[in-house]
């Protein structure tokens, strides 16, 4: 998909947000969003109306995806994702998934907070 004019659904949208400024003066490790070096934030939200038009949408989504995925860091904001899965959860958090493991391991080791973009505790 290279042309937004092409998504099916009107009402889906794409946003940049610009980052730098405070955003990149602010350690890696010092908050747990790592991708403090990004230049912008990249945001496609697929909507649409009709069930019938769901496996055309997250197609829709899904190439999208694949074609600004050589310009990205390989992780996002983590609020931007939805139902990835794991591996996506993990390139967001980046270098700070591991200490963010252990405090869910010591504060939520039964993941009662599990919805979302969760982090797994490996107890």
């Amino acid at each position: 998909m290279s042309n937004f004019a092409r998504i099916p659904s009107p009402l889906s949208v794409i946003a940049f947000q610009q980052f730098g400024g405070k955003v990149s003066r602010i350690g890696k490790s010092k908050t747990a969003f790592c991708h403090r070096d990004a230049q912008y934030d990249h945001l496609f939200v697929s909507i649409w109306n009709d069930p019938s038009e769901s496996e055309t949408q997250m197609k829709c989504a899904r190439e999208w995806w694949e074609a600004m995925k050589p310009f990205s860091l390989g992780g996002e904001y983590i609020n931007n994702l939805g139902e990835e899965g794991e591996d996506r959860v993990r390139a967001s958090y980046g270098v700070n998934y591991d200490r963010l493991v252990a405090l869910k391991n010591k504060y939520d080791p039964t993941n009662f907070f599990r919805l979302n973009a969760n982090i797994k505790p490996t107890l």
